[in-house]
């Protein structure tokens, strides 16, 4: 390592970035276990400590993929891809007078299937700079890896789960890189506006993020319940190689991609259903929490939705803030 030229203390370890322009950027942070083996369509696991100093300079891989029907319009996205991909980017400003600086955390769109918030189009270089900022962009999983409902197999929402975990791990370490952990605003775009109202309906996140800015997100799509999804798991399965159809787990990521594909190349959804093969599952049930808070898609969709938790939550949010803080030196 010998590129980089700032290194933050987080709660696990030190990370090593880069600083240019005026702008600190770390790349492929991981905010939590790599879901890989036993770990595939499991909630996300806390990373674990490390030692020494991660090398925060290049970009990691994206959550595995098929090519993007976006991809005349966007550029190919020619990113490694692996499992091992719940990592996230940070950019912050590098002048650090005055008070701790508002923080935006933004999820990609891409249908749930395609996409990833370390992709050079999404860069929050720009918005750092001009609206001094922290700019955190993660990584989810996607498609089947991410949202797959199949009983004794994934119980859905792995993807919006790792969303959750980021903001956890922001909450947890953003005092470190400058940013206030009490000014969180989610911005995401269209399936990542989607993951956002979901978030809203979601008890536990709401103590996470004080604001949300929800992009041509479509919310007038039915949501889809756990009845729909689990057929929906069930066809999936139906169009995996017959090899691997009780083994998902440990089915070759190829395999997986290429039953993805050929359900959403078929998929028509019923009456009144979603237009999605993969997408979350509400209510969701996550941690002590669970259930929706509204039904049918969030009041005031459309625009900047106000999150703010009670004061129980707000303790708990600093109390998960002050245990991550961290230091930072020069490189």
């Amino acid at each position: 390592m010998t590129d980089y030229t700032c290194i933050v203390q987080t709660a696990c370890g030190a990370v090593a970035g880069r600083e240019s322009d005026g702008l600190r950027t770390f790349r492929s942070i991981a905010y939590a276990r790599a879901p890989v083996g036993a770990l595939r369509f499991q909630p996300p696991e806390p990373v674990e400590p490390w030692q020494g100093v991660h090398d925060a300079c290049r970009p990691g891989p994206i959550a595995p993929q098929s090519p993007s029907r976006l991809a005349s319009v966007m550029g190919d996205i020619d990113a490694p891809q692996s499992e091992d991909c719940l990592t996230l980017d940070l950019c912050t400003p590098a002048t650090r007078a005055g008070s701790l600086k508002p923080v935006v955390v933004w999820l990609h769109g891409g249908a749930f299937s395609s996409g990833a918030g370390s992709l050079p189009w999404y860069s929050g270089e720009a918005l750092a700079r001009r609206g001094d900022v922290v700019f955190v962009s993660p990584n989810f999983r996607l498609g089947a890896l991410g949202f797959l409902c199949l009983p004794g197999v994934a119980e859905g929402n792995m993807g919006l789960l790792d969303a959750l975990a980021a903001l956890r791990w922001v909450v947890a370490n953003v005092a470190a890189f400058g940013g206030d952990p009490g000014r969180i605003t989610l911005m995401g775009q269209s399936s990542g506006g989607s993951m956002i109202d979901a978030l809203i309906d979601t008890p536990p996140a709401r103590r996470l993020f004080q604001r949300a800015i929800v992009q041509s997100a479509p919310l007038g799509r039915p949501r889809q319940d756990r009845n729909e999804a689990s057929a929906i798991g069930e066809r999936y399965r139906s169009l995996v190689d017959e090899r691997w159809r009780d083994d998902l787990r440990h089915a070759p990521v190829d395999v997986l991609l290429r039953a993805q594909g050929a359900l959403a190349g078929s998929f028509r959804p019923p009456l009144g259903g979603t237009a999605l093969p993969f997408m979350p599952v509400l209510p969701v049930a996550v941690d002590r929490g669970g259930g929706a808070s509204m039904p049918g898609a969030s009041a005031g969709a459309g625009a900047g939705a106000d999150a703010d938790a009670d004061a129980d939550a707000d303790a708990d949010a600093d109390a998960d803030a002050g245990a991550g803080a961290g230091t930072e030196t020069g490189g």
